[in-house]
């Protein structure tokens, strides 16, 4: 009689990067090549927060628009009021 296997497939186990991780200057990079949409609808929704604060922080105050209706709170919105006027 044939064993089943019980092994998980490889696309079931697959772990995701901890993009947070990630050195400044190449965050700054891949930020450069991609479109803010592009960024926040590839992310997962945990950390939409985060990823926009670093966005915000790498437009060393030239932020011209911005949206963050469905994940925003009154932490982020000040997070990116206060980054506006760093010099």
């Amino acid at each position: 009689m044939a064993s089943i296997s019980t092994a998980k497939r490889s696309s079931e186990t697959k772990e995701f990067p901890n993009w947070l991780e990630m050195p400044d200057e190449l965050m700054a990079k891949i930020l450069q090549r991609l479109g803010t949409v592009e960024i926040l609808k590839s992310s997962r929704k945990d950390i939409l927060k985060t990823l926009t604060k670093k966005a915000v922080d790498l437009s060393c105050g030239e932020l011209i628009d911005i949206s963050i209706l469905g994940f925003g709170n009154d932490e982020l919105l000040d997070h990116i009021v206060l980054r506006q006027w760093v010099d």
